[in-house]
């Protein structure tokens, strides 16, 4: 019974290390982004920035993907307003785009990779249909 507790305990540690570094790792992304968008000859970074986004959309439920997303595109948006490289108006309609864009892709990309499995091919055909 300790043992089972004790793993539970363990088990809720390596949850919240996982989220943080989940967290961590999407404002990372988004940050690359920017730089992919602002410094010429970086724009492969902006493949590379995306590692994040798309592994929360391969591993999480629906649900936290959308949040995921939800958090990318306001790191992306707070960055860019902030100065960092490119500027966007800030603005409530911009943020709002930023943030429903991509936790609305990220939501179905959960949801269509729990039914069919991960595909890579219509993750991208979803992504371009995006923009």
């Amino acid at each position: 019974m300790l043992a089972r507790a004790q793993a539970t305990l363990g088990e809720r540690a390596w949850r919240g290390v996982s989220a943080m570094v989940l967290v961590v790792s999407l404002g990372i992304s988004a940050l690359f982004m920017v730089i992919a968008f602002g410094v010429a000859g970086c724009a492969w970074l902006a493949w590379v920035s995306l590692l994040p986004f798309f592994w929360a959309i391969r591993r999480l439920a629906p649900r936290w993907a959308l949040l995921s997303g939800v958090l990318w595109g306001t790191c992306l948006f707070l960055l860019s307003v902030t100065g960092v490289m490119p500027a966007i108006q800030a603005g409530v309609l911009p943020l709002l785009l930023l943030a429903i864009v991509p936790g609305t892709y990220a939501y179905l990309g959960s949801l269509l990779t729990h039914r069919i499995g991960f595909s890579p091919f219509v993750l991208a055909v979803g992504w371009i249909g995006l923009e």
